[in-house]
Order: C-alpha cells, then sequence, then structure tokens
C-alpha cells in the first residue's frame, strides 16, 4: 500500500511539473506573438493619406481614425467617395462625415442628417434638429471587463479579429 501511494505521488509530481513546464511554454509563445505583432498604426501614417489636419487617413482603400490610447481603428461602413473632414475654425480633427453618418473618431452616428449638418462651437454639431457634443480627448471604455478584454486580444492575436477598443472619443445627444 506504501508502495502505490508512493508511486502516485511521483506521478503527481511529474504531471504537475509537465504542466508547469508546458503554461510556461505558452506564456513565452503568447508573450513572444503579442511583442512582435504590433498593429500597424505607423505603416497607415507613414503610408497613408491623411485629410487635412485631422484624425483620419486613407489607406488601402479603407478609413482610419486616430484614438488617442487605441492607435488607427478601422472607420466600419464609410462611403469613402463622400467621406470628408468636418471643417472647423476650432480644428476638431476627430469628426468627419459621409453622405450617411457623421463620425466621432470611428463611432458612426447615424441620426444627424449630414446635408443639414454645422458646427454650433464648443465641441456641439448639429443639423437643426438633432445635437451631439463630441469631445476632443479621449476617454477609457470603462464598459470593458478585464475577462473580455483578454478574450478578445487572444482572439485578435491569434485569429485576426477585430481589437478590443479601450478608449473613444466621448459624446452625447
Amino acid at each position: 500500500m506504501k508502495i502505490n501511494n508512493q508511486k502516485n505521488a511521483n506521478i503527481m509530481i511529474k504531471a504537475a511539473g509537465l504542466s508547469a513546464i508546458i503554461l510556461i511554454f505558452l506564456c513565452f509563445i503568447v508573450i513572444f506573438y503579442v511583442a512582435f505583432s504590433g498593429d500597424n498604426t505607423s505603416e497607415i501614417q507613414e503610408n497613408g493619406e491623411r485629410y487635412r489636419t485631422s484624425d483620419f487617413y486613407k489607406y488601402k482603400d479603407k478609413i482610419y481614425a486616430l484614438v488617442y490610447g487605441n492607435g488607427l481603428l478601422e472607420v466600419e461602413g464609410v462611403d469613402i467617395p463622400t467621406f470628408k473632414v468636418f471643417d472647423t475654425e476650432a480644428n476638431n480633427g476627430n469628426v468627419a462625415y459621409d453622405k450617411n453618418r457623421v463620425y466621432f473618431g470611428n463611432i458612426a452616428v447615424s441620426d444627424l442628417d449630414t446635408d443639414k449638418l454645422y458646427y454650433v462651437g464648443n465641441n456641439y454639431y448639429s443639423d437643426g434638429t438633432n445635437s451631439y457634443f463630441c469631445s476632443t480627448s479621449s476617454e477609457y471604455n470603462e464598459e470593458l471587463s478585464a475577462k473580455s478584454t483578454i478574450i478578445q486580444n487572444i482572439s485578435h492575436f491569434f485569429f485576426k479579429t477585430k481589437r478590443p477598443q479601450y478608449y473613444f472619443y466621448p459624446y452625447k445627444n
């Protein structure tokens, strides 16, 4: 009986040691992959077409918005031929529009009529019916939980899914 207990203990120790080695190896693989698979922000800034002095870039038939704290994020659903940055004297470079929507950074707002859109002042935009405030400073996205952030990062690194958005330009209707 004593011999069986000792064998079981040896097997448990070997299994625990092997598990620890495998876990450490996997951690190194993930760290290595994360360290050498950065985003393409610098490539887009160097090779893309910047819209005047705004935070928007066109690169390989896509539009990207620079969201401080996140880098360049793709603006989805943009009608590229009609895409324009909002021209204000205050030079708020994080607001743009196309024929369908207004974009606060990379986030689309569809209840503003882009044909009637004008700058009110102090970061307020209106179409005469609806008005929005859009901050020029990005804020941390507190809706992201630690668990969802980890899962989204792993998914992004291994499966090239959409990156989690840690920061955004806050806006209010």
